[in-house]
């Protein structure tokens, strides 16, 4: 879909004639083996067409046809097979049947997804598995690397999901020197703490250049890992990857405007409140125009003082929370009022904070997926998702058009206790209004 002039209440009726079907299985165990090339396989030599890529009518594409995916998600078993108790080491042999156990379990696991019909694996991976390995270690990256190959061989795409979450790692004050900024490096260390901060679900991402830049040297260190059962292949060169995905579940959007960047350091949230007032002066030059177009300031605002609350949000909002820059202005809140709903605030004021997000979300995952497409012979062809979690908001299908797909994920419970229910004793999601 590519469409960037539509309204929120077309991308309404597209999202309610809109459906997604998730299926899942289990594992089998059989075996399978391989032996890894000793050079890099000549990238080049790899056809276009070979890559899943979306045509200009919106349809999936691959060596010249369209193709559809029936996708299973789910996960192989890529704990590692090699034991690391010192007290009991393995020996030799029986450390390579458990390793052979492992490929086995996998092997089957995969020929089980094809024996039920699917064409396509949401992969989920681990941290380790960007690790460097040998062929035949038993490592989890050596798994990883063999459970590939084993869809691989029948034809089997995958939707990678390993760009986001647990597998980006942590942010340290160390990291600080990624951008070269004297004035704010010491800051930006305090806020991060001694003991670091997650990359994943991390909300400030979504404004600090710093994490941003930290996110992209990981993301490139996992686009850049070789597969040594595919003659040293690089993922982000690889065909059989099919749609890579940045975030999964992130809620980005969801959060900040239920308010959550109110616990971050403070740091961060001074960089949040610049932002937000650039966005204002962009739209409304001076504090004149602003409260023209909401029909009042709180006590003590001022676009110029960059004291603006980001308010309303979804959620009540605290007064201690509306600005940490002017104590003049926390008493005279405080003494009005606990908290404020949206019902304390015109619309056009609610739609700014809605748009001021949204926004910033299109902008900053389009950075990094312009950013990603570099990365790759394969990666620069095939579909890229901004994130798979903005479920039940009207706002999210609205990112998605600035993607190369929209992407929607609920959880469907399947068992209905009212016998009125049209499917009973089953349900669907499906059967809701968005």
């Amino acid at each position: 879909m590519n469409g960037k002039g539509r309204t929120l209440k077309e991308v309404g009726a597209i999202l309610r004639r809109t459906l997604l079907i998730v299926c899942s299985t289990g594992p089998m165990i059989m075996f399978s083996s391989s032996a890894a090339a000793s050079k890099d396989l000549d990238v080049p030599a790899i056809p276009l067409d070979k890559y899943v890529t979306v045509s200009p009518d919106g349809h999936l594409q691959c060596e010249g046809k369209r193709v559809r995916y029936w996708g299973f998600i789910g996960n192989f078993d890529l704990g590692g097979a090699r034991r690391t108790d010192n007290a009991q080491p393995d020996s030799f042999a029986v450390r390579l049947q458990r390793i052979a156990k492992k490929y086995r379990t996998n092997d089957a696991y995969a020929q089980r997804i094809q024996d039920l019909g699917f064409n396509l694996v949401r992969y989920w991976t681990s941290p380790a598995c960007f690790e460097d390995y040998s062929a035949g270690d038993g490592s989890t990256a050596d798994i990883f690397a063999k459970s590939l190959e084993s869809l691989d061989k029948r034809g089997i795409k995958v939707w990678m999901t390993s760009l986001g979450g647990d597998i980006l790692g942590r942010i340290t004050a160390g990291d600080a020197a990624v951008i070269n900024d004297p004035a704010t490096e010491k800051a930006w260390r305090e806020a991060i703490g001694e003991n670091g901060r997650e990359l994943a679900f991390n909300w400030e991402g979504g404004w600090d250049p710093r994490i941003q830049a930290i996110t992209a040297k990981h993301r490139e260190k996992i686009v850049g890992w070789r597969n040594k059962y595919k003659n040293n292949l690089r993922l982000g060169d690889d065909p059989q990857i099919a749609v890579w995905e940045m975030y999964n579940e992130e809620w980005w959007f969801g959060n900040m405007i239920n308010g959550h960047w109110q616990d971050l350091p403070k740091f961060f949230r001074d960089e949040l409140q610049d932002k937000w007032c650039e966005f204002l002066k962009k739209s409304y030059s001076d504090d004149a125009g602003l409260a023209k177009a909401w029909g009042f300031l709180l006590p003590g605002e001022s676009l110029n003082s960059k004291i603006i609350a980001i308010a309303p949000l979804a959620s009540n909002t605290e007064i201690k929370n509306l600005s940490d820059a002017s104590a003049s202005v926390l008493a005279a809140l405080t003494a009005k009022k606990q908290a404020f709903s949206r019902d304390n605030f015109t619309r056009q004021r609610g739609s700014d904070v809605i748009r001021f997000f949204l926004d910033m979300n299109v902008a900053f995952k389009s950075a990094q997926r312009d950013a990603l497409r570099k990365l790759g012979r394969g990666i620069s062809r095939v579909p890229i998702i901004f994130d798979t979690g903005e479920n039940f908001r009207i706002q999210s299908l609205f990112i998605n058009q600035f993607n190369d797909a929209s992407v929607m994920d609920t959880y469907l419970w399947q068992f209905a206790e009212d016998r009125q229910q049209r499917r009973f004793p089953f349900t669907s999601g499906l059967d809701e209004s968005p």
